[in-house]
């Protein structure tokens, strides 16, 4: 069985951009350990991949699986862990840019050190449960719309939120650039995923994939741009999601891409979702609401 496989899916209707960052990305940044790069098509015709990508992937060795655009990534991911033969699987989704050189040596050395069971480059204590009745119940409604949205929510909430998350502290690795071992990876229980709200439950509900993998009585590790690791207890001190500047961050993508680009208010409110701090890492007790 081989050693490790790099898997990095490209979903056709997001074009060609996000694809050539991570290619360019992964050409800058030598993953200084041995590997085979797995290119999920995802939309695309097994026999008619566009020259545009063609050009892109000029002289990279890897292999390529095709899926159909449907559903989320979580499931290709899952779908290729049983077909191919490789003792890790590390996974990007298509708004991945890898940050810095090692990559793969930091998290392989992480993911083999005995009673870890998944790495990732972030990771978050949100509760979608306990952000519900922060920013949905409390917020006073001001206009039809809110209104709307709080209906929106009540009716949601039963049906999807209640009893499946775990309130804060929620930890969970975010399901992108992470990587864990197929013997791991068999063992995880996936509902079939139908919509987004499956796709959060899988991510960080009470039956998830971090919540499984805890069970088990395995570590849960955050990975840094220098190769430190990070046990959830202290994953906010890693400075790599959501915090301060992400200026540890290993990989980024369009979640890490909205905190840096965003307002302070934004910025704000992120932090509080994840982790119930500033943006400076300073902890606070609630959000005060207009």
């Amino acid at each position: 069985m081989n050693e490790v496989c790099v898997v990095h899916l490209v979903r056709k209707k997001n074009g060609t951009g996000p694809f050539k960052r991570f290619l360019d990305s992964y050409r800058d940044n030598a993953a200084e350990l041995s590997h085979e790069l797995l290119i999920v098509f995802k939309g695309f015709s097994s026999e008619n991949v566009p020259e545009s990508y063609e050009v892109l992937l000029a002289g990279i060795r890897h292999k390529r699986y095709f899926v159909k655009d449907v559903g989320f990534d979580i499931d290709p991911y899952m779908e290729v862990t049983s077909i191919f033969q490789y003792r890790y699987f590390c996974f990007f989704n298509s708004y991945s840019q890898i940050l810095a050189k090692g990559w793969l040596r930091s998290m392989h050395r992480w993911i083999t050190q005995p009673g870890v069971g998944i790495v990732g480059a972030t990771a978050s204590y949100q509760s979608v449960s306990s952000d519900f009745h922060e920013f949905t119940l409390v917020r006073k409604p001001k206009t039809i719309k809110d209104i709307l949205r709080i209906i929106k929510h009540l009716i949601v909430y039963p049906i999807e939120i209640r009893d499946r998350f775990s309130s804060f502290p929620n930890c969970h690795i975010r399901t992108n650039a992470f990587m864990a071992s197929r013997d791991t990876l068999s063992l995880i229980k996936k509902r079939k995923i139908h919509s987004k709200w499956d796709a959060y439950r899988f991510e960080s509900g009470k039956d998830g994939l971090t919540s499984q993998v805890m069970r088990m009585g395995l570590s849960t590790l955050v990975i840094d741009k220098y190769g430190n690791s990070f046990k959830k207890e202290h994953w906010f001190e890693s400075e790599t999601f959501w915090i301060k500047d992400q200026k540890n961050l290993l990989v980024s993508d369009n979640q890490t891409r909205a905190f840096t680009e965003g307002s302070l208010e934004l910025r704000a409110r992120l932090s509080f979702f994840a982790w119930r701090r500033r943006p400076d890492g300073l902890e606070v007790k609630g959000l005060q609401q207009e």
